[in-house]
């Protein structure tokens, strides 16, 4: 387990309801593998500039963007459809894992 909680940002269209679903599932299903989460929401808009002042552990998005913010940003929409959540989590556990995070 990480010694302190994961930083982890959400983003979706408007930061409303989307991206509060996705990161209160994401939280669920990191805190199955015993890792703990601090997650905040965002507008895909404003992903450069929010990743850029609050440096997240971990970028999640459920719309589609190619912005470059200089780390990954993971795909969410399994965590919308349930389909490939395990796939998905195992690949931000193997990311935090190489940043020595975990």
């Amino acid at each position: 387990m990480a010694s302190r909680p994961i930083k982890v940002s959400v983003f979706c269209a408007t930061a409303l309801a989307t991206s509060t679903l996705a990161a209160m599932k994401l939280q669920e299903a990191l805190k199955k593998r015993d890792i703990i989460c601090k997650t905040t929401t965002g507008r895909i808009s404003d992903l450069a500039s929010n990743v850029r002042l609050t440096h997240p552990d971990v970028v999640v998005a459920t719309a589609v963007t190619k912005m470059d913010v200089g780390q990954p940003i993971f795909n969410g929409i399994p965590l919308l459809t349930g389909i490939g959540v395990d796939e998905l989590v195992d690949e931000i556990v193997d990311y935090l894992k190489k940043q020595n995070l975990l």
